[in-house]
């Protein structure tokens, strides 16, 4: 499920999915992170890759279980989805607790951050799988699983290489803007989504639906820009949708920027 290789189908007008009413889906952004918080005070990327959440977001993702438990009427869910990046599968396990041991738990790249600043730069799977043994990977078929939303790849990409991940991250402070995400591979990623969401029969029987991602993928989803931790009903946005909700630059920094 969630593999990166995505249709070349427009994300144009369709008609809106048909959820069924005793669904819900809930999309939770991470916790305050250490790039966030280094954005704040620098009001510049800080070039930290793939940053862990600062105490703060520790404190706020186990302060967002009981507003989830809301979110969902009361009952756990019962299928969680999460991005690959560690601040939100921190975020995943604080929240959950030990309900991660017992809920399924799909690690996608389809609910990734858009790739355009140096937090969106993840980890190799081996490490993620030896940190989060509970979650399921197999989603992630490349072990430098981000670059799969890049098109095209860097160049003499070889994965599982620690040599090759360092130059990334040298390459990426040269030239960070040769690694944004098209905007247009983003939308298709929220498109296939609510497609998984509402249509796919590996979905469709789970009935309270919970997604661990960022504040971007969020508004593209549900049109609503979250701060750090914010639980989002998003089961009428997945009902009505039609595309993602667009931002242009000026939208994105008067608005994501205030709640980095």
């Amino acid at each position: 499920f969630c593999s990166m290789v995505l249709e070349s189908a427009t994300v144009d007008q369709r008609p809106a999915m048909h959820v069924p009413e005793a669904r819900c889906f809930v999309m939770v952004r991470h916790g305050e992170s250490e790039w966030n918080r280094a954005n704040k005070a620098l009001k510049k990327d800080p070039m930290i890759f793939d940053p862990r959440l600062t105490e703060l977001g520790r404190a706020q993702a186990r302060g967002a279980r009981a507003r989830l438990l809301e979110a969902t009427g009361g009952a756990p869910p019962d299928l969680v989805l999460v991005s690959p990046l560690t601040r939100a599968l921190h975020t995943m396990a604080l929240v959950l607790g030990p309900l991660q041991d017992t809920v399924p738990v799909r690690v996608t790249p389809l609910v990734s951050e858009v790739l355009l600043d140096s937090c969106d730069i993840g980890r190799p799977v081996a490490e993620l799988r030896e940190e989060f043994p509970s979650a399921d990977f197999t989603a992630l078929t490349n072990e430098l699983w981000w670059l799969d939303s890049l098109i095209p790849r860097p160049r003499d990409v070889l994965p599982n290489s620690r040599e090759t991940l360092a130059r990334l991250y040298d390459e990426y402070r040269q030239a960070p803007r040769r690694f944004d995400e098209p905007l247009e591979h983003a939308d298709q990623r929220v498109t296939q989504l609510v497609r998984y969401l509402t249509q796919d029969p590996a979905c469709t029987p789970y009935k309270r639906v919970v997604v661990f991602t960022h504040g971007d993928f969020i508004y593209r989803t549900c049109g609503k820009w979250v701060g750090n931790c914010d639980v989002v009903d998003a089961m009428e946005s997945v009902a009505r949708f039609t595309k993602p909700h667009a931002w242009d630059k000026a939208n994105y920094w008067g608005n994501a920027s205030k709640l980095m």
